[in-house]
């Protein structure tokens, strides 16, 4: 009974911190469910403007993409349109082909084709003096086999003193016609002429303004390509910040979807907080009675003690008294002339004996198996009672008037222990 009683005093102490650790928790949670309410209700507000923000940084990007394309056609360049996507890509070529080695090559043709094109729109010049200089070789030989050994110059002045005859003349002519119509001289005509022209293009190519001009697209390559290089960093720096605003929404509308989850749980978590503290009053207020039920136990166990040794001391007696027994059969044996009507009072006796032993157990007996279910004054009580009516018996069997008896009742129990 000691030991249950200290534990119903420890369990009492530990629901009271149980108590009021859920009284705690409770409030804790109710605090917890509004801050959570606060962040989700900012985090709703701030995730409606996800949407507008991210077309916002979308439309300030298209804006600087359309302005390269501007700048890299106004540059003479020919690109594919900028996205988002492709822009770094795109400009990447644009830079790998603007290389000094790319640059002089490419102005070189260009120089090329531009000074090939005004000298071949020479070629009949060309090809008309080349054929006055084939002539004059050709009529140098021609007077050379007519025996005249004169150049076509000192020819020519001939004919116009009148010192060359008419014949002559019409032979020397017919000649020079004949061999310029050949196809070997017109070849000759055609390759010389193509030769000059190749020659005059070279000779264009090594003069100073062509090398200037190609030196000077160089240097506005060089200037296009660091343009670009510039391009492309600023397209990477704002790149970064959109890809950080996308980053920035998106993040915000997962955080603003688990904060609705969380207000959720921390509703269901106040709910459960609430009914923890609803069983931990009911706990601590059944453990109050638990206790002062032990209590009580304890102390009537106290009193079944100090019965228990009343009926111990009884029981001694009792022993006793059957010596005293003993030698009233011998008493008996010996005044066995009354032995009929002592039968007679015998069987009155035990009749009476019969009755008693019948309110022993009812009053006695029942009431001790009660007690066991713990009312334990009420079995003191019960033994007080017994024992004034077992104080009234003098005799089991009877005894006649002018004798002196006593009865001793013998109650078995169980062993007590201490």
């Amino acid at each position: 009974m000691d030991a249950l009683n200290n534990g119903a005093v420890s369990l009492d102490n530990g629901l009271s911190s149980l108590k009021d650790g859920a009284a705690n928790l409770d409030s804790g949670v109710a605090a917890l469910k509004g801050y959570i309410a606060t962040l989700s209700s900012g985090l709703a507000t701030v995730s409606g403007n996800s949407e507008s923000l991210n077309s916002g940084a979308k439309q300030v990007f298209d804006t600087l993409l359309a302005t390269a394309d501007t700048q890299i056609a106004a540059a003479g360049l020919s690109a594919e349109k900028l996205t988002t996507s492709n822009y770094s890509q795109v400009l990447d070529t644009l830079i790998g082909s603007l290389s000094e080695d790319s640059v002089k090559t490419l102005a070189y043709n260009t120089a090329l084709e531009t000074v090939s094109a005004t000298v071949n729109s020479q070629s009949d010049v060309i090809r008309e003096a080349v054929g006055a200089a084939v002539r004059k070789q050709v009529t140098e030989g021609v007077l050379a086999s007519a025996g005249y050994s004169m150049s076509a110059e000192q020819y020519d002045a001939a004919v116009a003193a009148g010192s060359i005859p008419d014949e002559v003349q019409a032979q020397i002519s017919n000649a020079v016609s004949t061999q310029m119509s050949s196809s070997s001289i017109q070849g000759t005509i055609e390759a010389k002429t193509q030769e000059q022209i190749q020659s005059i293009i070279d000779t264009n190519m090594q003069s100073d303004e062509v090398q200037s001009q190609i030196n000077a697209a160089v240097e506005k390559a060089n200037a296009g390509k660091a343009s670009l290089t510039s391009l492309k960093e600023q397209l990477n720096s704002y790149n970064q910040f959109y890809q950080g605003v996308l980053a920035y929404t998106d993040g915000v509308d997962k955080a603003n979807a688990g904060a609705k989850e969380i207000l959720n749980g921390t509703s269901a978590l106040k709910d459960g907080s609430e009914s923890l503290k609803g069983g931990a009053d009911q706990l601590k207020s059944g453990s109050s009675s638990l206790k002062n039920g032990t209590s009580t136990l304890k102390n009537g166990s106290y009193s079944l003690k100090n019965g228990a040794d009343t009926l111990k001391n009884g029981t001694n007696t009792l022993v006793g008294g059957s010596g005293t027994l003993l030698d009233g059969i011998g008493t008996l044996k010996d005044g066995s002339g009354s032995l009929v009507d002592g039968v007679k009072q015998l069987k009155d006796g035990s009749m009476t004996l019969n009755d008693g032993l019948k309110q022993f157990k009812k009053e006695g007996i029942d009431v001790l198996i009660d007690a066991v279910d713990g009312d334990v004054k009420g079995l003191v009580n019960r033994f007080k009672a017994v024992s004034e009516v077992s104080s009234k018996y003098k005799s089991y069997s009877g005894i006649s008037d002018d004798m002196e008896g006593k009865v001793d009742f013998i109650y078995k129990t169980d062993s007590i222990g201490e």
